[in-house]
């Protein structure tokens, strides 16, 4: 059963592969993003991006999957509507410059809530009454519970190359220069994001943000892709 969803799962990533792409665009980081988003997160993929690049009004234009994350904050059943992005770069620089990019397009989308659930596009996902149970949590209205709470979030992943040089150095020295140097890569990820954030007044969102580094992310994304489709 696992080894036939598996193939399966494969052939749908062959069918919606950009050709021109080489296998060199986003797909890595929308699995990457998904793994990471459903298996440490716990926040389940409500919609994928194939669902949201064929729905006829392209509501999010570029995002990776739209994931729901549910936790209790001062009392309160908070729902997370998390917009996904998935960016790999050689660059950590333009990883950054992109996503940030594209969560200031996605904010501009105000009412991309209430447009995303009157289009309906749950149909082919969930059962009726799932679909109306995830509209009530998207868009509470006034006969929803006064306990729960909706929030628009952003799911990020950033992969870029690790430029180390760990020539002629031991085993040992080089992994205390690539931890340093990830180390140093995460505070430029996460004070460029504060620093977005408080020059937007983003601070009504929340964000939840993966990095990973690569030898060469424009070249590994590539191989891994071909691997993963055979």
């Amino acid at each position: 059963m696992a080894d036939g969803l598996y193939a399966k799962a494969l052939n749908k990533f062959r069918e919606i592969k950009n050709e021109k792409d080489n296998g060199s665009g986003s797909e890595l980081g929308e699995i990457l993003l998904y793994l990471f988003m459903e298996c440490d997160l716990n926040a389940p993929k409500i919609l994928s991006k194939m669902e949201l690049k064929t729905n006829k009004n392209d509501y999010v234009k570029g995002a990776d999957g739209v994931f729901l994350h549910s936790y209790e904050k001062d009392g309160y059943k908070v729902f997370d509507l998390v917009i996904g992005e998935a960016k790999i770069e050689n660059s950590i620089s333009n990883a950054i410059s992109d996503a940030i990019d594209s969560i200031q397009d996605h904010i501009k989308q105000e009412d991309f809530e209430v447009d995303l659930v009157n289009e309906n596009i749950f149909k082919e996902k969930f059962t009726l009454e799932e679909a109306e149970e995830l509209k009530k949590i998207i868009v509470p209205s006034n006969a929803n519970a006064k306990d729960v709470a909706t929030n628009k979030a952003f799911g990020i992943f950033i992969g870029y190359s690790l430029n180390v040089n760990i020539e002629n150095v031991s085993f040992t020295q080089a992994i205390k220069i690539i931890e340093e140097e990830i180390e140093k890569n995460s505070n430029t990820i996460v004070n460029n994001l504060k620093k977005k954030i408080n020059e937007n007044n983003w601070n009504r969102y929340s964000f939840y943000v993966y990095i990973l580094p690569f030898n060469n992310a424009k070249d590994d994304r590539k191989e891994i892709m071909k691997y993963i489709l055979g």
